[in-house]
């Protein structure tokens, strides 16, 4: 099943240009406008626990990127989908790439011990969830129907 190219969620890439901008945004300020550190800045734990958790979202992303390989249909935000996901991450998540790239962000905040880091988190889960998920979601369940809603009554947005 092919999906019309003018059927998509949106016409532009929102979630890795918000991902980049979060990171940018929370480097710059930490760097040369307001240096804030985490409040466990000198545990030396917190590095090591940080490192895990930018390992364990990396991993969780990588896991649902190879998902939509396996099943043939797009990653890309911005184009249609052929297949409905729900297994793997995507049975406990359905955003588990989105959820990922959140956890790394908070791991990388506790890792290089930059609270913009973390705090930009919030702001990038709202935005995806306003400017990707909910269009996301609306296009699923014009595309797949009653398979999504399905879907949806049984499985989280975010966790």
């Amino acid at each position: 099943m092919n999906t019309p190219p003018t059927d998509r969620p949106s016409s532009f890439p929102w979630p890795p240009v918000l991902l980049v901008s979060a990171i940018v945004l929370a480097v710059i300020t930490n760097r040369w406008i307001w240096p804030l550190a985490t409040p466990v800045s000198g545990w030396s734990g917190a590095t090591l626990f940080g490192w895990g958790l930018v390992a364990a979202g990396s991993g969780l992303s990588l896991w649902a990127a190879v998902q939509f390989f396996r099943f043939r249909t797009s990653i890309r935000p911005d184009r249609g989908a052929d297949a409905l996901l729900m297994t793997g991450p995507f049975a406990v998540s359905r955003n588990p790439i989105y959820l990922g790239e959140l956890i790394g962000l908070i791991g990388a905040g506790l890792a290089f011990d930059n609270l913009w880091l973390i705090l930009v988190g919030p702001v990038f889960a709202f935005a995806v969830t306003r400017l990707a998920i909910l269009r996301e979601e609306a296009y699923l369940r014009r595309r797949f129907g009653p398979a999504f809603a399905s879907y949806s009554d049984r499985v989280r947005r975010w966790i």
